[in-house]
C-alpha cells in the first residue's frame, strides 16, 4: 500500500467560544487573525456581520491551510495536509485566540470533533475484491449481459454508511468511509480515492488492513 497523495483533510471541530471582557470587535480580530497565519482570502467588512466568516489559502508549520471557516458554533479546517498538522493548527488556534482575543470555550458547551479524510493510493491488489460475497454479483450480471456487452465489468467502489436516525440528534453524522477506482487510472494500476470519517494514520492503517484481507478474498 502506497500513499499516492492526500487529497484533502478537514478537520471539524464544534464548540462555543465566549469573550467574558465582552463582545469581539470584529474587524479588529480579523486582522489580527490573518497576520497570524498569513491568511490571503478575508472576509469583507459587509461578511463580518454574517454567521460564518471564511479565511482562505493561509500558512501554518509552513503548510498551506486551504480555508479556515468560523461558525457560531464550531470551526472547520481544510488542507491537503496530515490530520496531525490539523490537530497542531487548532490548538495553536485556540491557545491564540484565548491570549490575544479573550477567547474561551464556552461551559455550557460540549466540544466534538470529526475527522473527514481523503487520500489516493495505489494498491497492490485490486481492494473492491475484498466484498467477496458480492463478486458473485458480478459474476452473475457478466453472465447475463455477456451477448450485449464486449467488455468485462468488475466491482470499481465500495461504501460505508450509518443511519442518521441511529444518531443521537445532539450529535454530527460521521462521514462515511469510500473505496473507488480513481478516474483516469487503468483497472490493473489499482489506484483508489478513499474517504473516511479518520484521521490521516487512522485510515491508512485501515485501508492496509483491508489490503491483507483482499489477499485471502
Amino acid at each position: 500500500m502506497n500513499l499516492a497523495a492526500i487529497e484533502n483533510s478537514r478537520l471539524i471541530f464544534l464548540t462555543q467560544l465566549t469573550r467574558p471582557g465582552g463582545q469581539l470587535y470584529l474587524p479588529d480580530a480579523a486582522v489580527k487573525l490573518a497576520n497570524r497565519y498569513s491568511f490571503a482570502r478575508v472576509p469583507s467588512l459587509d461578511k463580518l456581520s454574517e454567521p460564518t466568516q471564511t479565511f482562505g489559502m493561509g500558512k501554518f508549520m509552513n503548510a498551506q491551510i486551504e480555508d479556515l471557516s468560523i461558525y457560531n458554533d464550531g470551526i472547520i479546517i481544510n488542507s491537503r495536509s496530515d490530520t496531525d498538522l490539523l490537530d497542531a493548527f487548532l490548538s495553536d488556534l485556540l491557545a491564540w485566540s484565548d491570549a490575544e482575543l479573550g477567547l474561551v470555550q464556552s461551559i455550557i458547551a460540549k466540544p466534538e470533533k470529526h475527522y473527514e479524510s481523503s487520500l489516493i493510493i495505489k494498491s497492490e491488489i485490486d481492494l473492491p475484491a475484498v466484498i467477496k460475497p458480492a463478486l458473485a454479483v458480478v459474476d452473475l450480471f457478466n453472465k447475463t449481459w455477456k451477448n450485449k456487452f464486449h467488455v468485462k465489468y468488475r466491482l470499481t467502489s465500495f461504501h460505508l454508511d450509518c443511519d442518521k436516525f441511529e444518531i443521537s440528534s445532539d450529535r454530527r453524522k460521521p462521514y462515511p468511509f469510500i473505496v473507488e477506482r480513481r478516474v483516469g487510472f487503468p483497472f490493473e494500476e489499482n489506484v483508489f480515492y478513499s474517504a473516511a470519517p479518520l484521521p490521516t494514520k487512522d485510515h491508512l492503517d485501515l485501508l492496509v488492513r483491508l489490503e491483507e484481507l483482499a489477499r485471502v478474498a
